[in-house]
């Protein structure tokens, strides 16, 4: 299922009530409002966020008896600005943590998986490609299997947690 991009979905009426917010003289009761405005829309995107948190966190473990999950450095990726945008609305830990929490109350199993080399790796035989960029989507491994990056990575990600990786 995809990211419903909260946060874009609202970004125009956001701009808008902070921009009214800004234009308002400070200590003013119509700035009080115009903020209690803004509040409420950054509120709205954060309920309907955690909505479908709840939502998918359910389907998932109702679905599977094991879940598997990449342990990302959430951190780090932040620092890339033309991303972090995006990655701050997908609100990935939350997600995990919910994940977590329900996979207990189910009994079923979360399995976290250390990110290092899973889309760089040859999920077939075990080749890493070293000078993949983030814009490369498709590669082919020296072997000559021509490989989805997204694909690749979930497959890793799966071997890894099993105990399966292949070496080159």
């Amino acid at each position: 299922m995809d990211n419903p991009r909260h946060l874009y979905k609202y970004q125009h009426q956001l701009r808008k009530a902070q921009r009214s917010v800004s234009r308002k003289k400070k200590g003013s009761s119509n700035r009080r409002k115009a903020a209690g405005k803004l509040a409420r829309l950054h509120l709205k995107v954060s309920n309907t966020r955690k909505d479908f948190h709840h939502k998918l966190s359910t389907q998932l473990i109702r679905e599977s008896q094991a879940i598997v999950v990449e342990q990302l450095q959430i951190q780090h990726m932040l620092k890339n600005h033309k991303l972090a945008k995006s990655i701050s609305d997908a609100g990935w830990h939350g997600f995990v943590q919910m994940l977590g929490y329900k996979s207990k109350w189910y009994g079923r199993e979360l399995v976290k998986v250390a990110p290092h080399h899973t889309s760089q790796d040859c999920w077939v035989c075990g080749w890493r490609n070293t000078d993949l960029k983030l814009s490369d989507r498709y590669w082919t491994c020296s072997n000559g299997h021509v490989l989805d990056r997204d694909v690749n990575a979930a497959s890793n990600i799966r071997n890894k947690a099993v105990g399966q990786t292949v070496s080159a």
